[in-house]
């Protein structure tokens, strides 16, 4: 028999959710039938499988030892840039060319794995433990900038919930084809394409240069995806701009981009042209879209300084070694 007292990180998750994190080897059917008849309790009295734990709660199970798996864990090492942390979360930046999460090619050289090896050599994350540090936004593999994990679950929903009700602010920069000379939004329906390539496919746009409020607008437009964009410098037929998301579709600005005819510089998915060269590493021969600000509410503002090859990379396109109108306003920050 082990025994369990639960902690803030896993209150508020399923006994269900948290019994299988202890003994993933037991099938769901098996474990349901586990947990109804008993053998399973919760301050010495059997639960239903959906009952919520909170913190205090003594949890005993009796089941033999070789249901406990252990699994050995070799943490990824590198460094990664903390522009926020707390209790509850931690606001990094990921660098452009790294995954967010694992997929099925490459599971260690990842965001994620990142910040799990970051908490656990602080003492922050025990692997044991049901609940991982998981991720609450994703950026795209060549999107560098903010990006945040819960570190218990009821972080992880309240935050997850900041994200899908958009009670937040998320701001971007970027370098785009053609010259933007005034603020515009851009709004749009999207579909997924059928085809293997995967991108977007932007429906309806349209672009006005009266900004409406954003409440408003989308309880007049529930359905619709809206992207916000500031020209900041411009020169040699590119714009770099300040991007605000009202919405997070997949691809959002590089697909609202491309619809407004300002595509992003380098964008093999949606641009095909030839690549803006750049001896640079980070950036060579892909699109530029940095996430710098993030508005969380109670949660804190965080913000991103931009990359040294990003900024390299704007000297280069631009040709102009100072690029004045960066250092002015709310983008002051960008440049450390």
């Amino acid at each position: 028999m082990r025994e369990y007292i639960i902690n803030d990180t896993n209150s508020g998750k399923k006994l269900f959710r948290f019994i299988k994190g202890l003994c993933p080897s037991i099938k769901n059917g098996d474990l349901f039938k586990i947990i109804r008849t008993g053998t399973i309790t919760v301050n010495g009295k059997k639960k239903d499988y959906n009952y919520e734990l909170t913190a205090g709660d003594t949890l005993s199970v009796f089941l033999a030892e070789s249901h406990f798996t252990v699994k050995e864990y070799h943490f990824p090492t590198q460094r990664i840039e903390v522009a926020g942390e707390n209790g509850d979360l931690l606001i990094a930046v990921k660098p452009a060319g790294l995954l967010s999460h694992p997929d099925r090619d490459e599971y260690k050289n990842t965001m994620l794995e990142y910040i799990k090896g970051y908490l656990y050599r602080k003492g922050e994350f025990d692997p044991a433990n049901p609940f991982h540090p998981t991720l609450c936004n994703r950026l795209d593999y060549n999107t560098s900038g903010l990006i945040v994990a819960a570190k218990n679950f009821n972080a992880l929903k309240k935050t997850t919930g900041i994200f899908r009700n958009r009670d937040l602010t998320k701001k971007y920069v970027t370098v785009v084809c053609g010259k933007i000379e005034n603020t515009m939004l851009i709004t749009s329906e999207f579909e997924t394409d059928q085809n293997n390539i995967n991108r977007v496919k932007v429906i309806n746009s349209d672009i006005t240069y009266e900004i409406p409020d954003k409440k408003e607008f989308f309880e007049k437009n529930p359905g619709l995806s809206a992207t916000l964009i500031t020209p900041i410098y411009t020169g040699g037929g590119y714009s770099f701009v300040n991007v605000e998301l009202w919405t997070g579709k997949k691809h959002q600005i590089r697909a609202h981009l491309t619809a407004a005819g300002h595509p992003l510089v380098n964008d093999q998915k949606y641009f095909i042209r030839t690549p803006v060269i750049i001896n640079n590493d980070d950036y060579n021969e892909t699109y530029f879209l940095h996430s710098y600000y993030l508005d969380l509410g109670e949660y804190g503002v965080y913000r991103g300084r931009l990359p040294e090859a990003f900024i390299s990379a704007l000297t280069y396109i631009f040709n102009d070694k100072h690029l004045p109108a960066l250092k002015t306003g709310e983008l002051r920050c960008l440049l450390g």
